[in-house]
């Protein structure tokens, strides 16, 4: 086996998660859908919500003679909760969209369940431009601060290799039938390869 096998051969860099974050749904018998799963997005509203309150707390405070927590620090903390929730949605705010003669289409949106607007794609690949379709499996090991307990978990990738050698991952799950089942789906709907490893 080549280096560059190898390479193709390994898990991408992708943000993993401890929980589902991606779901597919079928949009018709042309095209799937990759989206954020509302555990994901809601966890980015948990800290948007707690960053509005301790905001809301310090103007409450500040500007009338409401008798509560009023501190600079917690108005930057909030400032803090805002900003780590706006940076999380976007993180798990991509959408991909694999359509039978269209290719596969990615996208961001800060709208949840938005519609795709073809003109806001951020990458596209054409079914002529993708080689074949790959899924994957890994261990992801992690320890805690606090503990010298070891964490891991088994991570499932469903990637797309490119005729020029790229992989971009399409759809990342905890559960092998659902990697397996939207593997097989993209493959058939782009006429290209599945590779398991």
């Amino acid at each position: 086996m080549s280096n560059t096998e190898e390479i193709a051969d390994a898990p991408l860099e992708v943000a993993s998660t401890s929980f589902e974050s991606k779901r597919f749904v079928q949009l018709n018998e042309d095209s799937v859908c990759v989206k954020p799963t509302v555990f994901a997005l809601g966890y980015s509203f948990l800290f948007l919500i707690l960053g509005f309150a301790l905001i809301a707390l310090w103007l409450l405070r500040t500007l009338t003679s409401f008798d509560g927590p009023g501190s600079l620090p917690l108005a930057l903390i909030g400032i803090l909760f805002l900003f780590t929730g706006f940076v999380i949605f976007y993180n798990h705010d991509e959408h991909v969209l694999v359509e039978k003669g269209s290719g596969v289409h990615f996208k961001r949106s800060w709208r949840v369940n938005s519609l795709f607007d073809r003109s806001a794609y951020r990458m596209s690949f054409s079914p002529e431009d993708v080689e074949k379709v790959q899924l994957l499996s890994h261990v992801v090991k992690h320890r805690s601060n606090r503990s010298k307990r070891r964490n891991s978990y088994t991570e499932y990738q469903v990637n797309l290799i490119t005729k020029g050698g790229d992989r971009r991952n399409l759809f990342i799950t905890l559960k092998p039938a659902r990697a397996d089942e939207f593997a097989e789906q993209v493959s058939l709907l782009l006429e290209v390869p599945l590779k398991k490893l």
